[in-house]
């Protein structure tokens, strides 16, 4: 199965927004790896209290997503230090 497109949740495009714009691209770059079979880059499955959630690593950044269907939903993004306090 090929996933179709991405979309971003309210929080994390207002997030995504705020960044400089080669911050922006760097994190464009790394969503186009999810969007192939099998998915590349540095992809974790989460445990415990945000089971299901999953998490790639671009740089200092973590964007939080889940796969439903065809569609990846991006839940957040966040410096890598903020990341689980706020999920």
């Amino acid at each position: 199965m090929e996933l179709a497109r991405i979309k971003m949740h309210k929080q994390a495009e207002k997030y995504f927004d705020k960044l400089d714009n080669s911050t922006k691209e760097r994190i464009k770059e790394g969503l186009k790896g999810l969007l192939k079979t099998p998915p590349s880059g540095n992809i974790k499955e989460l445990k415990g209290e945000f089971e299901g959630l999953k998490r790639l690593q671009i740089g200092g950044f973590r964007i939080i997503y889940i796969i439903d269907g065809e569609l990846i939903k991006i839940t957040n993004i966040f410096p890598r230090g903020d990341v689980y306090k706020r999920i």
